[in-house]
């Protein structure tokens, strides 16, 4: 006998493109299957719900019932269509329950980021306290650097710049920053070297940078 699925819960990282398709894809379910509600979870903002269903990868999607009971999970990405067929075979019994889940433990992550020692970009070491087990190396590496600072450095980002949405293409990454006020083109190629320097240890040949002032908005 199956359970009903009442509920679809996304887990991801704010800015990942993954997860942006997924919640496109989780939106649609919703849609096509009335009575079914969807939330999203940010793991890097929202850490206790995370934890609490032990999410250890991003994107996460967890299945409810009736109860708020997890009846199972699907990790990465999966087409709109593969997702209703999912809960369907789940709701027949085809699916069995999934088995316990291990406890997802926070963890102290090492990086290098770059920051500007005159007109060179050199490297600054940076440690990021993750409160939960999801690990997403490059979008951390980039907010690392963006609130990053050291004496006797340079961070050409100005305070309060928030990473909005980034992309990776093979060996591009495509960045957008939301920045409190509009910067200089000088300022624009410094924040594009830093950016290049911190991603290249992920294999990041190129950035293409885009830049929004609050004050243009």
């Amino acid at each position: 006998m199956g359970r009903m699925i009442r509920k679809i819960l996304l887990f991801s990282v704010t800015a990942c493109p993954m997860g942006r398709s997924m919640q496109t894809v989780v939106q649609e379910v919703g849609r096509q299957l009335n009575g079914i509600e969807h939330e999203v979870v940010y793991a890097d903002v929202q850490h206790d719900p995370t934890n609490q269903y032990r999410i250890t990868q991003n994107p996460t999607v967890v299945f409810l019932d009736e109860r708020e009971k997890e009846c199972n999970r699907v990790v990465g990405f999966i087409e709109t269509q593969e997702l209703i067929d999912l809960i369907r075979r789940m709701e027949t019994g085809e699916v069995i329950q999934l088995e316990s889940v291990p406890n997802a433990l926070a963890s102290q992550e090492k990086y290098t980021v770059y920051l500007y020692d005159g007109a060179v970009p050199v490297p600054v070491e940076t440690v990021y306290n993750n409160k939960t087990a999801v690990v997403t190396p490059r979008i951390t590496a980039i907010r690392l650097l963006l609130e990053t600072t050291a004496e006797g450095f340079i961070n050409p980002f100005p305070p309060n710049s928030a990473l909005m949405k980034v992309d990776f293409t093979d060996r591009v990454a495509s960045v957008e920053i939301q920045v409190e006020e509009q910067v200089s083109s000088m300022e624009t190629i410094k924040m594009e070297q830093t950016l290049l320097y911190t991603l290249r240890h992920f294999g990041i040949q190129t950035v293409d940078l885009r830049l929004y002032a609050e004050t243009l908005q």
